[in-house]
């Protein structure tokens, strides 16, 4: 569809710079306007990359929480974690006769945060529950997942929340 989502708001971010910015003596209306202008700038490369990061973030959640799943855990809190990830594994997220949207793999992404948050408190609040070698194995492939995360999400923010903050 023309115009596209980013075309939408890059012209809104137009106007701003170019009718709106210039008109402003207010300080504080001056800052508001800069933070406006981020959002624009977050929205518009989102509105681009979003479905592509949600699509490579949760393939990446996936495979970390693969090996959660694999583990055998005498302890409970172990236990009901390795039970969870299997079942938003085993889960259905969408439809697979129609087009995946953003939502669904919203939904799925979010689900798997959750359990990886659990995993990282589980890592270190329940060191009793796995032995050294796995829990220093789920520890590290934790830190490389974050970092990924991390970058794959960079483009997001980096230029759209930099420079002069008021």
């Amino acid at each position: 569809m023309r115009p596209t989502i980013k075309e939408i708001v890059d012209g809104m971010s137009w106007v701003l710079d170019e009718r709106v910015a210039p008109i402003i003596e207010d300080q504080w209306a001056s800052s508001y306007l800069r933070s406006i202008k981020g959002l624009l700038s977050h929205i518009s490369v989102r509105s681009e990359l979003e479905a592509d990061i949600l699509w490579h973030d949760i393939a990446d959640q996936r495979d970390l929480l693969d090996q959660v799943a694999k583990l055998h855990s005498q302890d409970s809190a172990w236990q009901s974690l390795i039970a969870s990830t299997r079942d938003a594994l085993e889960k259905q997220w969408f439809n697979s006769e129609k087009y995946r949207s953003v939502a669904d793999m919203e939904a799925e992404n979010l689900r798997y945060r959750e359990l990886i948050s659990e995993l990282i408190v589980a890592i270190h609040d329940q060191p009793a529950g796995l032995n050294d070698s796995e829990r220093n194995a789920l520890h590290e492939m934790v830190l490389k997942y974050l970092r990924r995360q991390l970058a794959r999400e960079r483009p997001l923010y980096a230029e759209a929340f930099s420079g002069r903050p008021f």
